[in-house]
């Protein structure tokens, strides 16, 4: 039987198939509030934008950042055994590919942020969608609507139509939930009324970064 491979550092990867959600200050954040981030590695899968260098370089921070080809990505994640406490991803904007999929595996938490501003939310329930379809747990899924801007409007009909769009599939993929619940980031005091019963309202990056680190080391 062939053995599973898998991860030795803390892992983390944050996936959405739209860009410009916030997927990369998101990553950026946590890993500045949960370890040496400079010590760390840092993956980014879009060579082309480059997002994690041009955000760290905007705080003159310079960890371990390695550009790697899809192709390529799961021999050199095999080969950073112990090197590191984490190891962190960020999928571009788009679908992601067999060769992702397949190392997202690995992963010890998958972030999904969603921004409540977008009028619709096809686009992260197929994201989620692709994920269960793949055989990825449940209770490494993070759904977080990522509130960024003070001046954002929460609208709580979109709210609860994608909760309710969660109920559906965790019905169709026969979950009893989302582990990790339904997370809101902010700034500010948010309505917390839009939260469902499997919701955890999540004030700041550093409460966030708290709420994650039990569900790591449970999937690690």
């Amino acid at each position: 039987m062939r053995e599973e491979r898998k991860i030795n550092q803390k892992s983390i990867a944050v996936y959405s198939e739209k860009g410009g959600v916030g997927k990369t200050s998101i990553l950026v954040s946590l890993a500045h509030k949960i370890t040496d981030i400079e010590s760390s590695v840092f993956l980014d899968s879009d060579m082309s934008a480059q997002s994690i260098l041009v955000v760290l370089k905007r705080f003159s921070i310079n960890p371990k950042i390695l550009y790697k080809d899809t192709i390529s990505v799961l021999p050199f994640i095999m080969t950073i055994h112990n090197k590191t406490e984490y190891f962190f991803i960020d999928l571009a904007g788009r679908e992601a590919s067999v060769n992702e999929i397949t190392y997202l595996k690995l992963m010890n938490l998958i972030i999904v942020p969603i921004p409540p501003i977008h009028t619709n939310y096809n686009t992260p329930v197929h994201t989620i969608e692709k994920l269960l379809k793949h055989g990825i747990d449940a209770d490494k899924i993070l759904v977080l609507i990522n509130y960024m801007w003070p001046n954002e409007n929460l609208d709580q009909n979109l709210i609860n139509e994608f909760i309710e769009c969660l109920n559906i599939m965790t019905k169709k993929y026969s979950i009893n939930n989302f582990t990790t619940g339904l997370s809101f980031c902010s700034n500010m005091n948010t309505n917390q009324n839009c939260l469902n019963s499997n919701s955890k309202y999540i004030r700041d990056i550093v409460s966030l970064s708290e709420f994650i680190k039990p569900i790591i080391n449970k999937n690690n």
